[in-house]
């Protein structure tokens, strides 16, 4: 009691060891996950100022969206634990069973290129002796997601 009394004790020499070693540990980590948060942001906010500027076309630069792809790859593996990496493997590993599939059946082969063209899923079944409802969803998970086209907020 009399050294409690006597001494200007900091919060840090009062609190047990494992509380102040959890405690810097949640710190540490923090840190380090935000300086790896930080780290992508400017590497993308860097790919946005040049695609804005148009000196780089991610449609045309392969190597440039893929590196952005794997940028999206860190950001998940950083945020997410390993117990969440499930919940984004599956729909991963549906997207190429079908595509697998689908290329088995030469399915891509009877999809027009052309720009504008398209194939309803009745025409593209019956090109490749399939099921309507099965190509529909086998073709779920592939077919391209619509770009924005709306300008940035102000």
């Amino acid at each position: 009691m009399a050294l409690l009394s006597s001494s200007r004790l900091t919060y840090f020499q009062v609190l047990p060891r494992y509380f102040l070693e959890t405690f810097i540990m949640g710190s540490y980590v923090a840190f380090a996950l935000a300086d790896q948060l930080d780290s992508l942001v400017e590497q993308l906010g860097k790919i946005a100022k040049d695609v804005r500027a148009g000196t780089v076309s991610l449609e045309t630069d392969t190597a440039r969206r893929m590196g952005v792809a794997h940028l999206g790859t860190e950001l998940i593996n950083i945020v997410t634990l390993p117990e969440d990496q499930i919940h984004l493997m599956v729909p991963q590993l549906a997207h190429l069973a079908a595509v697998r599939v689908f290329v088995e059946w030469k399915g891509f082969d009877s999809i027009p290129k052309e720009e504008g063209a398209a194939i309803s899923y009745a025409k593209l079944a019956a090109k490749v002796g399939g099921d309507q409802s099965l190509i529909s969803m086998m073709l779920a998970p592939v077919e391209p997601r619509p770009r924005c086209s709306c300008p940035y907020p102000s």
